[in-house]
């Protein structure tokens, strides 16, 4: 389910029918079914996959299927929405594998990575797509998900490595520098700053949660970081460097 700009309420996959979405009268949840005197309707989409989430995005709601995505926008009576396909082989890979900031919508597909600011749907590109795609324990991949850190401007995706069957390893899309990284941290939930004064992450592995970016208390692990290969300009010799 989601909730538009408009305040509908969207049912995802109503009547057990997995392209379909249903929404009742504005503000008003008892009533589904549509009449001359409400706003409730239905629309199944044009699609051979099935629906796995609905986002609010830029005054529309994105709906991503397993196999492309579509946008709702809302018309008025007495249509009340129309839906378009904006985006073609760029299904979602998990149900909770995508994140709305204010840039955009960015999600995790089974083999890229994809963004939706408001047009048209683009591949994301990442130097780390091999590394994480190659090294994937697909009948695992629903339990991946994405969760953004506005501290900072990130994206994070856990996800369960090839040898896995829980989440254990992380890829991060910085949207403000345009750059990723990647780690290992098991982490099967988790949740923004804004509610709480950091972001509030858990794992189900051992029944623990954890507020992050807070304090030095690292447990088990040593903090560490390591760069690829440093370019310099064509035909330079010497790099500057400012602060390492």
């Amino acid at each position: 389910m989601v909730v538009t700009e408009e305040r509908f309420l969207f049912a995802l996959g109503a009547g057990g029918n997995p392209r379909k979405v249903q929404w009742c009268d504005r503000e008003n949840n008892t009533t589904w079914t549509p009449a001359a005197t409400n706003e409730a309707g239905d629309l199944e989409l044009n699609t051979s996959g099935q629906i796995m989430k609905g986002v609010k995005v830029r005054g529309q709601t994105l709906i991503l299927t397993s196999t492309d995505a579509h946008a709702a926008n809302y018309i008025g009576p007495p249509y009340v929405y129309g839906i378009e396909r904006v985006g073609t082989s760029c299904g979602l890979a998990a149900n909770e594998a995508v994140a709305v900031v204010d840039a955009g919508a960015f999600w995790m597909g089974p083999h890229a990575f994809y963004s939706y600011t408001g047009s048209l749907v683009q591949e994301v590109p990442s130097d780390v797509a091999d590394h994480v795609f190659n090294d994937m324990n697909r009948a695992q991949i629903s339990k991946a998900f994405a969760v953004t850190n506005s501290n900072y401007g990130e994206i994070f995706w856990f996800y369960p490595s090839a040898e896995a069957t829980e989440n254990d390893r992380y890829c991060v899309y910085n949207y403000i520098e345009n750059t990723w990284y990647i780690g290992s941290l098991p982490r099967t939930a988790g949740v923004d700053r804004g509610a709480f004064r950091s972001p509030i992450w858990a794992d189900a592995s051992n029944y623990k949660i954890y507020e992050h970016d807070i304090g030095f208390d690292y447990g088990t692990l040593s903090p560490f970081v390591e760069s690829g290969p440093i370019v310099i300009g064509s035909g330079d010799t010497v790099v500057s460097v400012t602060e390492l």
